[in-house]
């Protein structure tokens, strides 16, 4: 197989009809060199990164939540990591009865920070 990284920017509608059309490609693929071939659907897997703002005194809580510990980001996480000016996250925290987690879903914890303030004015 093989897997094609790409940015993609849009209108949320005009993103979700592109989407959708290469949702709807099958290709041609050989499963087994003794058998027929049959028809693969080309997968398309959003990878997004999420910005979860919440009360510095809930960060316990909401990592117990988003469960962000797997740490397969590598370079690219570091990378983002000093890109975004943000701390490394614990290794552990308990998980606690408000955990979201989907087992299909993997998140990976690229950091965190804290608000910024600069002459009164919150830095992004």
């Amino acid at each position: 197989m093989m897997h094609l990284y790409v940015i993609a920017r849009a209108n949320e509608p005009e993103l979700e009809r592109w989407k959708q059309e290469l949702l709807a490609q099958y290709l041609p693929f050989e499963y087994d060199k003794n058998k027929p071939k049959g028809e693969l659907q080309v997968s398309v897997r959003p990878i997004q990164l999420f910005e979860i703002v919440f009360p510095e005194e809930h960060l316990e809580k909401v990592l117990g939540a988003v469960q962000p510990y797997d740490q397969r980001a590598g370079h690219w996480g570091d990378l983002l990591r000093r890109m975004l000016k943000l701390g490394k996250i614990r290794k552990k925290v308990p998980p606690n009865r408000f955990k979201q987690r989907h087992p299909h879903v993997s998140i990976i914890g690229i950091g965190v920070k804290r608000d910024r303030f600069i002459n009164g004015i919150e830095e992004i």
